[in-house]
């Protein structure tokens, strides 16, 4: 089944400050004109945006993900961009900003360490469940319905299912908090819910 959403000048739910990001190109990439959507065993999405995203996300911090019905914000597939730490097995090293997906569990309870005043990551998958491809203002991504991963934070395996009936697309920001140069946990800021009709 395919399903293509336009959403025309729609605005964020949320909207706030973007890391390391002048505000029209912060603005832009959180903006989509239109959504597509297949899926049978995996997850297809591409995402158009309202300006040119960056191919390797070189000094920004941010990513999509797909929210289900069954698991709404508890288990997500997302796909991202960041420098700075190393918690991919796509990435080549700390620095490396290429895009890349993971699945996440997000809580906004504060039982991790209370470093984030919101939503940050409870739970990620080291390795990658599909591939990004990145043209122009456009954004697509693969991603399997299951994955068995580690979490690099914690070191502990886990069974990652990203549901069946996909409801929203996020757009979020993403803020690393360090301790004694260890990575302890992410943050996360959503500028964009767009639902799916």
């Amino acid at each position: 089944m395919d399903k293509t959403v336009v959403l025309g000048s729609i605005l964020a739910v949320f909207v706030v400050s973007s890391l390391m990001m002048s505000p029209a190109v912060a603005a832009s990439i959180h903006e989509f004109t239109a959504i597509a959507l297949s899926f049978s065993d995996e997850f297809k999405v591409r995402i158009t945006a309202t300006t040119e995203i960056p191919q390797d996300g070189t000094g920004v911090s941010y990513g999509y993900g797909v929210v289900t019905e069954e698991n709404f914000f508890d288990t997500i597939l997302v796909t991202a961009t960041h420098g700075g730490f190393l918690e991919s097995a796509v990435q080549n090293g700390p620095e490396d900003p290429k895009w890349h997906s993971h699945y996440v569990t997000l809580t906004d309870d504060g039982d991790v360490n209370n470093a984030c005043s919101g939503l940050e990551i409870a739970d990620i998958s080291y390795h990658a469940p599909g591939e990004v491809k990145i043209y122009g203002e456009n954004i697509v991504f693969d991603g399997v319905k299951t994955l068995d991963s580690v979490n690099p934070m914690t070191g502990e395996s886990n069974t990652f299912d990203g549901g069946e009936n996909i409801v929203a697309i996020i757009s979020f920001d993403l803020t690393p908090v360090f301790n004694d140069g260890e990575l302890t946990n992410v943050c996360v800021d959503v500028n964009g819910l767009y639902p799916i009709r």
